[in-house]
């Protein structure tokens, strides 16, 4: 029996370049970015490094999780955001949102923000084993 726990991926009913979608570790959990968040932290309570994925401003559903459980705890989660301001404005407002906004979110939860421009900077980004939110440029991965 392995120590090693897996890599979980949690997203919200959107693609993501990095993982496999058939990967047993892979889970969809719909349109529900706060049950996304709260499973996160209860993954990363038991050791597990867990990364969400979702359109950046979706986020703000969930973002009572964020400051009250895993900011607090300092859980090994990255939050992953896709898009940044107009990338996704064809599918409405609620797709929309500065990256300076979730900046200023990121800051009153006290969990750093990332804004990597490259792949490399992804990755380090990765690296960190603390809560923090990862925004993401359409297209960068």
């Amino acid at each position: 029996m392995s120590l090693h726990k897996p890599v979980i991926t949690l997203y919200n009913d959107t693609g993501i370049p990095m993982v496999d979608m058939n990967d047993p570790h892979t889970i969809n959990v719909g349109i529900s970015e706060f049950t996304m968040v709260t499973m996160a932290c209860g993954l990363a309570s038991e050791g597990h490094r867990v990364i969400t994925h979702a359109v950046t401003p979706h986020y703000l559903r969930a973002w009572e999780a964020v400051r009250t459980l895993l900011a607090p705890w300092g859980y090994d989660v990255a939050l992953i955001g896709s898009g940044e301001g107009e990338d996704y404005s064809s599918l409405g407002l609620s797709h929309q949102m500065s990256t300076a906004e979730m900046w200023l979110h990121c800051m009153a939860a006290n969990i750093p923000y990332y804004f990597p421009l490259n792949r490399q900077e992804f990755e380090k980004a990765m690296s960190y084993r603390e809560p923090r939110f990862i925004q993401i440029k359409k297209g960068i991965l």
